[in-house]
C-alpha cells in the first residue's frame, strides 16, 4: 500500500513566523477545516492508510493574477490532520511551484503538504479559485462513477507532477469547472473541491453530502 503523506516533491522551505499579513484571510479556512475534521474528512485513523494522517486545505493569499507559479497559497502543515484543531502555526506560505521540476518554495512555522503541487495547479488554472480542500470521503469516492464526478486515472499517485498535470486535463476533457468537485481514482478516498471563497468550497462538499 501506498503510505499516505509522504512529501514527493523537492522543497525549498524556510522556516518562519506565520506572516502576519495572511493571519486575517486564514480565520475563514481554519473554521472550515474545523467542519472537515468534525465528519471525519480530515483526521488519522489507526485503520487506514496505514494510520498516517490525511486530508489538507488551502486559501490563495497572493495577487489573483500574478505569473503562473508564483500564486501564492497558505496551505495547511504536512502531517497536520491529527489536529482536532488548528492555528497559524500549522500553515505555510507557498511562495512559487513548478510542476516541470516538482519544485515548491515555502516558508512558515510548518511544512506543506505532500498535495500542494496540485493546490497550486489549480491555482493557476483558474484566477478566480480562492480555496481548494482536499478530503477523505470513503462514500463519496466509491459512489463517484454514480455520481459521474471528474475523475483522475487509476494509475496517476497524489503529490506528483502527474497528479498536477491530469488535474489540468479535467479542465480540458469534463465539466469540472462547473461542478467543482472531482475524485482522485488512485488516490483512496481523495475528493477534491474548490470554489471562488472558502463557503464556496466548502458548500461543494455539504451540498453533496445532504
Amino acid at each position: 500500500m501506498e503510505l499516505e503523506g509522504v512529501t514527493k516533491f523537492s522543497a525549498s522551505h524556510l522556516e518562519a513566523e506565520f506572516p502576519s499579513w495572511a493571519t486575517p484571510k486564514l480565520e475563514a479556512l481554519l473554521q472550515a477545516r474545523g467542519v472537515l475534521r468534525s465528519r471525519d474528512w480530515i483526521g488519522i485513523d489507526p485503520a487506514r492508510y496505514g494510520g498516517v494522517g490525511y486530508g489538507n486545505v488551502s486559501i490563495r493569499v497572493g495577487p489573483m493574477r500574478r505569473t503562473k507559479g508564483q500564486r501564492s497559497f497558505v496551505v495547511s502543515g504536512t502531517q497536520t490532520s491529527d489536529k482536532t484543531s488548528t492555528t497559524h502555526q500549522d500553515y505555510a506560505v507557498v511562495h512559487e511551484y513548478e510542476v516541470r521540476r516538482n519544485w515548491v518554495r515555502s516558508s512558515g512555522p510548518a511544512r506543506p503538504s505532500s498535495e500542494s503541487m496540485t493546490h497550486g495547479m489549480l491555482y493557476d488554472i483558474d484566477p478566480s479559485i480562492v480555496c481548494v480542500l482536499h478530503v477523505h470521503w470513503p462514500e463519496c469516492w466509491a459512489k463517484r462513477h454514480a455520481l459521474k464526478l471528474p475523475t483522475t486515472p487509476m494509475d496517476v499517485r497524489y503529490g506528483t507532477p502527474e497528479m498536477a498535470r491530469a488535474t489540468r486535463e479535467l479542465f480540458e476533457t469534463t465539466d469540472v469547472a462547473q461542478r467543482r468537485l472531482f475524485a482522485m481514482a488512485g488516490h483512496e478516498d481523495g475528493i477534491v473541491s474548490f470554489g471562488e471563497s472558502v463557503d464556496d468550497a466548502l458548500s461543494v462538499l455539504l451540498s453533496v453530502a445532504s
